[in-house]
């Protein structure tokens, strides 16, 4: 199984706020399962009060300022499916994101 993300693993792009970005995954030899956008997008505020507590109590941050936004699927062709999100950049700052896959009975029932 061969993943593509677009905007490519390790690009750095510089936007303004109230701009909107895209994102693509694309997955060669897969059938079946769910995409996600995992970001820190969104989550600024999170982010500075993780940090103040961290300092409170002597820890280090646990990034909960990341989230899980689903791609929704688009046609495939060539025995590729592709997800694809659209999301607004609401945030002032720097953020992190990257596209996930999960394939179809991958999980544990508990």
């Amino acid at each position: 199984m061969k993943l593509s993300q677009f905007p490519p693993p390790g690009k750095a792009i510089l936007h303004h706020s109230g701009d909107t970005i895209a994102f693509t995954l694309e997955i060669d030899g897969a059938s079946g399962g769910r995409a996600v956008l995992r970001t820190s997008l969104g989550g600024a505020k999170l982010l500075r009060r993780e940090i103040i507590e961290s300092m409170d109590s002597d820890r280090p941050p646990l990034a909960v300022d990341w989230s899980d936004f689903p791609m929704e699927p688009v046609a495939s062709d060539n025995g590729k499916m592709r997800f694809s999100i659209r999301l607004p950049l609401i945030d002032i700052g720097f953020f992190r994101a990257k596209c996930c896959y999960f394939p179809q009975g991958n999980d544990v029932a508990v």
